[in-house]
């Protein structure tokens, strides 16, 4: 199962395409239009985050040796606070994942606070946007079992406004909003 989460009171969840890569060059192809969207399981314990959904995508075909390839991309259509947008992005380190890219395009007007310490974007301009692309690998599972007693700063991190540090921490208690592309392609593993 596949599945990502949004805020349905000012986001717009996309599945671009969701297929399977078989050692033998294959494609099982998934059609994103076989998405659930749902209720999140946060419902349960804070119930004041109704309009935060999941889509789920029962993936076909999936198996060990296979390579799972998605692309989701979450567009702002209604800000949380108005003139603002942030975003915050966690590269997943705890899979083998062969292909990880984040593209985040904002108005090329607009001044922005960018942290990305361990990877740096390429940026491009066109027409009226500056686009941010991150890509990046992880060839290695790292499983921490032992329990989180800080949660480091997400991979990336950007924003409107003007201070990461010190107000930034409104940024980081509101997480992830903004125009945004994420495309992976991961290797599953057996279960141990």
């Amino acid at each position: 199962m596949l599945s990502a989460g949004y805020s349905t009171a000012g986001e717009r969840l996309e599945i671009g395409y969701v297929r399977v890569r078989k050692a033998d060059g294959t494609v099982v192809e998934t059609p994103a239009d076989s998405a659930q969207d749902v209720t999140s399981e946060i419902m349960r314990a804070a119930p004041m985050s109704s309009d935060y959904h999941a889509k789920h995508v029962a993936v076909r075909g999936l198996g060990v040796g296979d390579v799972l390839e998605y692309e989701m991309t979450v567009r702002l259509r209604t800000p949380l606070i108005p003139g603002q947008f942030w975003f915050a992005y966690d590269f997943d380190k705890s899979d083998v994942i062969l292909d990880e890219e984040v593209e985040v395009s904002v108005p090329k007007d607009r001044e922005l606070k960018l942290k990305s310490a361990d990877l740096k974007p390429l940026i491009t301009e066109k027409g009226d946007r500056r686009t941010y692309n991150w890509k990046t690998a992880n060839q290695e599972a790292k499983r921490n079992i032992e329990p989180r007693r800080e949660f480091p700063a997400p991979s990336i991190l950007l924003s409107t406004f003007r201070n990461l540090g010190g107000g930034g921490t409104l940024v980081e208690r509101l997480g992830a909003a903004g125009p945004s592309r994420q495309r992976r392609r991961f290797a599953p593993r057996p279960p141990n």
